[in-house]
C-alpha cells in the first residue's frame, strides 16, 4: 500500500485530532499573512513616503531649536555641506531655503473662472536633488537667475498683460477712477508709471473685461491698451516690461490630494464657482500657471520692501509633482528664493541653507552619516523627521509585539498537535507493532508519522491562502473604504511579496513536523512483542 494512501487512510480514521491541529495552524497562518502583507503595505506606501530610507534632511542643533520655538536658528555653511558629500554612503547633497518674507500667491482663473488671493508658501531647492527627468524642466530659466538691477535681463520688449488703460496725466486719471467707482463694484486696481507713456490701469481684483468694457462704454479719457503675447509660453514681466520664462516651481503629492479629498468636498457643498472644480492629477496640473506679489502678503509686507524697490509682481509654472517638494506649498529653484531673500529680507542670511538634504546610495549608511554629521558637524535631524522615526520606532514595536503573539499562538498550535499526536501514537501501537511484524523499519514508521503532520500543515498553509487570496484581491477596495479622504491614502491594504509564500510554507511544515516527531520516535521504537500483546 502506497504511503500516501496510509496516510490519508489514518487522517481520516480519526478526524477530530487533525481537523483541531489543521483549525489550529491555519488560524495562526492567516492572522500571521495578514499582519505581514499590511506591515509590508504600510511600509511601502505610508511610511517610506513619510520617511524615505535613503534621504534625509539635516538642520544644525540651533536650527532644530529655533524652529520648534518659532524662530529662525543657525544656518548650514558651505563648508558643512562639502563635509558631508566626502562621507560613505552619499550620493548627493543640496541646500533648502526658506522664503523667508511675505508674498501673495494669485491664480484659479483657470479652474473657478476668477483670480483667487493667498499667502505663498515656499521654500527653495538645490535642482540637483530632483530625478533626472524633472531637473531639466526645474532649473531656473536664464531670465531670472541672477537677473537684477546691476545684470541687465534678456528678452524683448512688451506690454504686461495686467495693463488694460492707459491715460496721459494724472487729471485723466482721477477721470477715469471716477468713473470706475461710478460703474463697477468689487474692483481694486492701481496704476503703474510707465515711462514715457503716463500710467496704466492694472486691475488687481474682480473682472478685468467689466473694467474695460465700463471705461469704453462711458468714454472714459484715455485708451485701451492692445496685449502683447510672449512666445514660447513666456509671459510679460511688468518690472522689466520685457518677455521671461515664469519660474518653475514643484508641488508635493499631498497638495493633489488635500485638494481633490478636501478642497473639492467643501467646493462642492458650497454655492459658487468653486462647485466646478475638477480633479487634479499629476499630468493634468503640470503647466499651471499663478502668479507671486513679492514683498507683500496677507500675514504684512516685507521690512525691506522700500529698499527692493517696491513689491514685484512673477509668474510661476508648475513643472512637476516630486516628494522633495514642500508638503503644504510650492519648492522653487534655489537660486531664485536665495536671490529674492537678499532683496526683500536678509541679504546675509541668503547665502546659508535652513536646512541640507543628503540623498544615500544605500539605506544601511544612514545611521552612520547621522552620527557623524551630528558628532563632527552640529546637524542633527530635522524636528519633523526626528518625531515620525520615533512614531515609526512606536509602531515597530507594537506591530512586532502583534508578531509575537501570532507566533505564540503558532506554538501552542504546535504543542497541541503534539499532544494530539501523542495520544494518536499510543492508540495505534497495535497498528504499528504490526508494521514492524512484517518488516517496516523505524525510519517507515516515523516517516508516516511526519507524513501525516505535513499533511495537516500543509493543508492549513494552502487553505490560509485561499482565504487571504480574496482579501488581498479586495484590498484597493478596503483601502478606499478605510482610509478614503485622507491625505496620505495607500493604494491597496495589502502587498504580497514571494518570501512571505515560502516564510509562511516553513512555518507551516516547520510547526507541524516539530509537533510530531517526538511522537513519531516513540512510536518508531515500540516492541513489536509488546505492540501486540497490548
Amino acid at each position: 500500500m502506497r504511503r500516501s494512501t496510509l496516510v490519508l487512510r489514518s487522517l481520516l480514521s480519526r478526524p477530530r485530532g487533525p481537523l483541531l491541529c489543521w483549525f489550529g495552524l491555519f488560524t495562526s497562518l492567516l492572522l500571521l499573512l495578514v499582519l505581514l502583507a499590511f506591515g509590508r503595505a504600510a511600509e511601502q506606501h505610508v511610511l517610506e513616503r513619510l520617511l524615505p530610507s535613503d534621504r534625509v534632511t539635516l538642520v544644525p542643533t540651533q536650527g532644530a531649536v529655533g524652529e520648534l520655538l518659532g524662530r529662525g536658528g543657525a544656518l548650514v555653511e558651505d563648508d558643512a555641506m562639502a563635509a558631508l558629500r566626502r562621507l560613505p554612503g552619499v550620493a548627493t547633497v543640496g541646500g533648502r531655503q526658506k522664503l523667508r518674507f511675505s508674498a501673495y500667491a494669485i491664480g484659479g482663473d483657470a479652474l473657478v473662472g476668477m483670480n483667487l488671493w493667498t499667502e505663498l508658501v515656499a521654500d527653495g531647492i538645490d535642482p540637483a536633488l530632483l530625478p533626472d527627468d524633472l531637473r531639466d524642466r526645474f532649473a531656473a530659466s536664464p531670465e531670472e537667475a541672477g537677473c537684477g538691477s546691476e545684470q541687465p535681463c534678456p528678452g524683448r520688449s512688451c506690454v504686461p498683460e495686467d495693463e488694460i488703460w492707459a491715460v496721459r496725466g494724472a487729471l485723466e486719471r482721477d477721470a477715469a477712477e471716477a468713473i470706475l467707482r461710478r460703474g463697477t463694484r468689487g474692483l481694486r486696481w492701481v496704476w503703474r508709471d510707465v515711462a514715457g507713456d503716463g500710467f496704466h490701469l492694472v486691475v488687481e481684483r474682480g473682472p478685468r473685461m467689466d473694467a474695460l468694457a465700463t471705461l469704453q462704454r462711458l468714454q472714459a479719457p484715455g485708451r485701451d491698451i492692445d496685449i502683447d503675447v510672449c512666445d514660447d509660453g513666456g509671459w510679460c514681466d511688468p518690472a522689466r516690461r520685457a518677455c521671461a520664462q515664469p519660474v518653475p516651481v514643484i508641488v508635493h503629492p499631498l497638495m493633489l490630494e488635500v485638494f481633490n479629498e478636501q478642497i473639492r468636498t467643501i467646493a462642492r457643498g458650497s454655492r459658487g464657482p468653486g462647485r466646478r472644480l475638477p480633479r487634479l492629477e499629476e499630468a493634468s496640473v503640470r503647466g499651471l500657471v499663478f502668479d507671486g506679489l513679492l514683498g507683500r502678503g496677507f500675514l504684512g509686507e516685507s521690512e525691506q520692501l522700500e529698499a527692493a524697490g517696491g513689491e514685484r509682481r512673477v509668474r510661476l509654472r508648475v513643472v512637476g509633482v516630486s516628494e522633495m517638494a514642500l508638503p503644504l506649498g510650492v519648492t522653487l529653484p534655489l537660486s531664485i528664493v536665495s536671490d529674492w531673500n537678499a532683496r526683500y529680507h536678509d541679504p546675509m542670511r541668503a547665502q546659508g541653507h535652513d536646512a541640507v538634504v543628503v540623498i544615500l546610495d544605500r539605506a544601511a549608511a544612514m545611521e552612520a552619516v547621522l552620527e557623524e554629521a551630528e558628532r563632527e558637524l552640529s546637524l542633527v535631524l530635522a524636528p519633523r523627521e526626528a518625531q515620525m522615526r520615533r512614531f515609526i520606532g512606536v509602531l515597530e514595536v507594537v506591530y512586532g509585539g502583534l508578531a509575537g503573539v501570532l507566533l505564540v499562538l503558532l506554538l501552542l498550535s504546535t504543542l497541541h498537535l503534539f499532544h494530539t499526536f501523542s495520544m494518536a501514537t499510543a492508540e495505534r501501537g497495535a497498528e504499528f507493532g504490526a508494521m514492524r511484524a512484517v518488516g517496516a523499519r523505524r525510519v517507515d514508521i516515523v516517516g508516516l508519522v511526519l507524513a501525516e503532520a505535513l499533511a495537516i500543515g500543509l493543508l492549513g498553509w494552502v487553505s490560509a491562502w485561499l482565504v487571504f487570496w480574496p482579501l488581498w484581491y479586495a484590498g484597493p477596495m478596503l483601502a478606499e473604504a478605510a482610509f478614503g479622504g485622507l491625505p496620505v491614502q495607500p493604494p491597496t491594504l495589502f502587498v504580497v511579496e514571494r518570501w512571505m509564500v515560502v516564510v509562511t510554507a516553513l512555518l507551516a511544515c516547520g510547526s507541524s513536523a516539530l509537533g510530531a516527531l517526538v511522537p513519531a520516535l516513540r512510536a518508531s521504537h515500540l516492541s513489536p512483542y509488546d505492540a501486540l500483546r497490548s
